[in-house]
């Protein structure tokens, strides 16, 4: 059995603070950059699939609601990872039938977000989507024009 212990987020206003039994409140940004470190520290299978347990501090249940969903949850209200990946999935078929048995190579010029999913994709990392993609990069992965439009 796989067992992922994860501590709560800083809570606000706690320096110097014991405050254990306390219900004392987490930042939403802080929050927020709590979710995207568990979700990139547990693989996504995880995630998806393991029961969550968790305190009733809402220290502890806010981090537990954001960190599970990572496939659906939709940053700033944009797409999911789900959407980003069946969109990948369908550009690597077009891509794969049009320049299939040819041998050819392709080049996207693209966003961070996709990028990082079609490399955790491509590495089975994952949940890791906080693959680092800086400004400029370049990235190489190899497509199975087979496996292309496999879900």
């Amino acid at each position: 059995m796989e067992v992922y212990l994860v501590r709560h987020p800083s809570p606000c206003r706690s320096e110097g603070l014991c405050y254990g039994r306390n219900d004392v409140p987490v930042d939403p940004d802080v929050l927020a950059a709590a979710a995207a470190s568990v979700r990139s520290l547990i693989p996504a299978r995880v995630l998806r699939h393991a029961a969550m347990f968790t305190s009733r501090a809402s220290r502890c249940l806010g981090l537990a609601r954001e960190a599970a969903d990572m496939w659906s949850y939709r940053a700033g209200g944009g797409e999911s990872t789900a959407t980003v990946a069946a969109r990948w999935r369908g550009w690597c078929t077009r891509v794969a039938a049009q320049i299939g048995g040819r041998g050819l190579s392709a080049v996207a010029v693209t966003h961070a977000g996709l990028i990082r999913v079609a490399l955790a994709g491509a590495r089975d990392v994952g949940a890791k989507l906080l693959i680092d993609a800086p400004f400029g990069s370049v990235h190489r992965v190899d497509i199975d024009a087979s496996e292309a439009s496999t879900p």
